[in-house]
């Protein structure tokens, strides 16, 4: 089933994106998204201070004073659920409903973003449930490994620091700084909205323009996609990195700067057909094969796009033990070095699994406006589901075939986070 997506603009000049759906479908969801994020910590001289920002409106807002209970109570109650993330690029709220309730969700998701109280109580309360965010992530090998990748990758850049900030920054955050991030960062400027669900286009546009003028404006610059913080730093061709770890598990990294193809969808799908091509078909695919079922190496083993506006990177990732870190190495390379990868016969495979998967693709309001907002973020548009099969079938495979011929010995970095068995 092709969802038409509707790109509607505010009077105030806010984007809205509206995925619509037959009438029959009764779940509806909306995302609203700001485009700042954790990279921009770095100017406020506050490592962590968004993800903070994105805590404290769940604690009242203007309009809804108590959080818990106006907000949060308020869509559980319905069925629903409301909930925000915070990335290195963009801050986003988002909320599923039932379609009779979309007005009165959609008025409290936008209250998050754009009026939060950041009383100095509520301040000092996420402070203590940020701490214990903290300790939960420094216990969690997968985020730890992650973040050892970004800082090898990124350096000082702003996409290599940490998101959510360390206990010491923790510390030294305080209303002020809280209050000053808001105004530099949140506004109509840096708004985007994402809506899906069987309403009708005008009402959509009429609802969020009168909720838009809840919004802030203050004089900072537009942002409609994600925000270039410079240059990936100079890749050190071969540079492999070990850190030692706390952690039993060892994960180990393969990773290689990607190159650009053209137009941002365009290089996306070229980048996505090589992993797929490495990767699809779960345990009969080329690098699961290898390094799992027949080497027997790791149980987890992936190949994945690390993307932002200043670079891609392709990771091959696999979980192992300390013994097996240069059997793992060895593997990831015996797999580039397959013809099968590089063959018509394989690539032919990999497009008709990805049509098939669209084919098959169940439509879903609630899922909806976070699937446009990952377009609009990655990709720098928002394609209906149609036009993503007609442009994935598109790819050319010469593109990938160069991508694959990129990524040679002299060209990658071994990262392994490594642990202790």
């Amino acid at each position: 089933m092709d969802l038409p997506i509707h790109r509607m603009v505010t009077s105030q000049g806010v984007p809205v994106y509206f995925e619509e759906y037959p009438d029959l479908f009764q779940p509806a969801s909306i995302l609203v998204c700001m485009m700042s994020g954790g990279a921009d910590d770095l100017a406020l001289g506050a490592p962590g201070i968004h993800h903070w920002g994105e805590h404290l409106p769940f604690r009242g807002t203007a309009l809804y004073p108590d959080g818990k209970n106006d907000i949060n109570g308020f869509i559980v109650d319905l069925g629903g659920s409301v909930n925000a993330y915070t990335s290195h690029d963009h801050t986003a709220y988002y909320a599923t409903m039932p379609k009779s309730h979309w007005r009165n969700v959609a008025s409290r998701v936008v209250d998050l973003v754009a009026r939060p109280l950041n009383r100095v109580d509520d301040i000092e309360a996420e402070r203590t449930i940020i701490g214990q965010e903290i300790n939960q992530r420094n216990a969690d090998v997968d985020i730890r490994a992650y973040e050892f990748v970004q800082r090898c990758l990124w350096g000082e850049h702003p996409l290599g620091s940490n998101i959510i900030g360390t206990h010491e920054s923790l510390a030294a955050i305080d209303t002020t700084m809280v209050s000053r991030m808001h105004a530099e960062s949140y506004g109509r400027k840096r708004c985007v909205v994402f809506i899906a669900g069987s309403m009708k286009p005008h009402e959509v546009l009429e609802h969020i323009e009168t909720l838009m003028e809840l919004m802030p404006d203050p004089d900072i610059s537009t942002r409609r996609l994600l925000a270039s913080y410079g240059p990936m730093p100079i890749w050190r061709d071969g540079e492999d990195v070990v850190e030692n770890s706390e952690f039993d598990t060892s994960i180990v990294s393969l990773a290689f700067p990607l190159p650009g193809n053209g137009l941002r969808w365009d290089t996306r799908r070229v980048h996505q057909t090589t992993v797929q091509l490495l990767s699809m078909g779960s345990l009969s695919a080329p690098l699961q094969r290898m390094v799992r079922e027949e080497r027997k190496l790791a149980y987890q083993v992936s190949a994945n796009i690390l993307d932002s506006r200043d670079g891609d990177t392709l990771l091959l990732q696999a979980k192992t033990s300390r013994a097996n870190v240069v059997a793992v190495v060895d593997a990831f390379w015996d797999v580039l070095a397959l013809p099968e990868i590089r063959s018509t016969e394989r690539f032919e495979r990999v497009q008709k699994t990805r049509q098939a998967r669209h084919a098959m693709h169940l439509p879903n309001p609630k899922g909806g406006a976070t699937r446009m907002s990952r377009h609009l973020c990655v990709d720098e548009i928002v394609p209906s589901s149609e036009e993503v099969v007609r442009h994935l079938l598109e790819t050319s495979p010469q593109k990938v075939l160069a991508t694959l011929g990129t990524l040679t010995q002299d060209r990658g970095r071994v990262l392994t986070f490594l642990g202790k068995k």
